[in-house]
């Protein structure tokens, strides 16, 4: 038997058995098995010579498929677009090994399409091969910009490195790519991705089969594919469509989905709710993530084994969001919190300006690691930080004062002058940092400013910060109204 046959057989009794494992594992771009089948597909000829339906009318005659018979036994939608879904399956496998990005995922996605015809009346049994699918597409469709966006910079290169010589650029050969072109390939791949996937959630969410059947188990799954397409994107606003859906009445029991879609799901809300400053939302839902991942190892045992918490690199990266929500709620995490998930380094600096004011730590921390704050989209949500090391300093202040309460704008331009590496702070510049500390509520009192005074109230000057958070945002981290 053929490797394409042997693909075939197997494939097709996946789909009669309901053996949603096994087509998950064939359709995967991990699997060995169709790697082989596209090495014989290629090897007969492909989409040049004839269909991949008339390779497995041979095999079904010549008894591939359980004598002949099994190929017909297959519902209508799967016999109308078996063919289709398989050609660009297979066809994706041989771009893959080509390390054609670009053609790898424009058939994927063509086989992605052809999945979601055949599956529209299958059940919850076809849910693990969807995310499969989705979820590969997805991540094609990033490697597959990638390498367009690096082959239009070469390019450039080139063409700017034949002007400076003098030279004329050669035109490449025209051409339309032969039998195995693939389907052409939109300017941002990514964005084709979310679109076919977002067609999936739409087939997922319209199932109206009983809730312990229905293809709706994959709806979650498929939210965060679209979740980390909306994030690569920038396109933001449009996760709270999806945020609706999940959160409807007719949206299965979030409990009852598997634990990795509800951590990842809490992973996306989290930050999500961090960036609209719901600081209350973006503790509960990343807390949510960081609780039900499973238990880390005893300190001994990770010590002894570093590979031993398999799940290290998701706490440090649900961490690296939970820590400055918290922050901003003016809770700050323990040494050995940060020690224990290597992120010390990153944060040590970060939190110390934030409890004791030590504008120094804080902008060294922030400058050294910005292009990690960049890249994580933490830059900006760690500068509103500023406002409390600012609090903490004039707390200190205060303290170094013996607690007076009325004190000279002259000494707090001094201390932030000091804290900001001997650069000057002038008259001007204090009283409005101080003004609106006051105006945000984070310290009592008032600006004496024709005798240069900041007065403090006798009591509570420092109220604690989440109290204040609390009041500003409605109590649950939303916009008060």
């Amino acid at each position: 038997m053929t490797g394409l046959q042997q693909f075939a057989v197997v494939l097709v009794n996946a789909i009669l058995l309901q053996d949603g494992t096994t087509l998950a594992a064939l359709l995967s771009l991990d699997s060995a098995v169709t790697s082989r089948a596209a090495a014989d597909y290629l090897a007969r000829g492909g989409p040049s010579v004839h269909s991949l339906a008339s390779n497995l009318n041979t095999a079904k005659a010549s008894g591939g498929f359980g004598g002949g018979s099994a190929f017909g036994r297959l519902p209508p939608p799967w016999q109308s677009g078996l063919s289709v879904l398989l050609e660009h399956r297979l066809l994706a496998s041989a771009a893959l090994g080509g390390r054609s990005w670009q053609d790898a995922f424009a058939h994927l996605a063509e086989a992605l399409g052809a999945f979601h015809g055949a599956i529209r009346t299958e059940g919850r049994w076809v849910v693990a091969a969807l995310l499969r699918l989705s979820t590969d597409v997805r991540v094609l469709a990033k490697q597959a910009d990638v390498a367009a966006a690096a082959a239009e910079r070469a390019a450039a290169a080139a063409v700017a490195a034949r002007s400076a010589g003098g030279g004329a650029a050669d035109a490449p050969p025209a051409g339309d790519g032969g039998a195995f072109a693939p389907p052409p390939l939109p300017p941002r791949a990514l964005e084709a991705a979310e679109r076919t996937i977002k067609k999936g959630f739409t087939l997922a969410i319209s199932d109206r089969g009983d809730a312990g059947a229905t293809k709706k188990w994959a709806a979650l799954g498929l939210v965060n594919q679209l979740f980390r397409c909306y994030f690569s994107l920038n396109q933001l606003r449009l996760c709270r469509n999806l945020i609706r859906a999940v959160e409807a009445a007719s949206f299965l029991p979030f409990d009852g989905f598997p634990a990795p879609h509800r951590v990842t799901y809490k992973y996306f809300t989290g930050r999500l709710s961090l960036y609209e400053e719901h600081y209350g939302d973006a503790v509960a839902s990343l807390s949510y993530a960081l609780t039900r991942l499973p238990a880390e190892p005893p300190a001994g045992a990770a010590a002894a084994a570093p590979g031993a918490d398999r799940y290290a690199g998701h706490r440090r990266a649900i961490l690296l969001y939970l820590v400055p929500a918290r922050l901003l709620l003016g809770v700050a995490p323990s040494p050995s919190l940060l020690r224990r998930h290597g992120l010390a380094d990153t944060y040590g600096g970060i939190v110390r300006g934030v409890t004791v004011g030590d504008y120094g730590a804080y902008g060294a921390a922030l400058a050294r690691h910005e292009p990690l704050f960049m890249r994580r989209a933490l830059y900006l949500v760690l500068d509103k930080l500023r406002t409390l090391v600012h609090r903490s300093l004039l707390r200190a202040v205060q303290r170094a004062l013996d607690g007076k309460t009325r004190l000279r704008v002259a000494w707090w331009a001094a201390a932030m002058a000091v804290g900001a590496g001997g650069e000057e702070v002038d008259a001007v510049e204090a009283e409005c940092v101080a003004a609106n500390l006051i105006s945000l509520g984070l310290v009592k009192g008032y600006i004496a400013h024709r005798a240069g005074f900041i007065v403090l109230a006798n009591t509570t000057a420092f109220p604690p910060v989440a109290g204040v958070m609390r009041q500003r945002r409605g109590g649950d981290g939303h916009a008060a109204p």
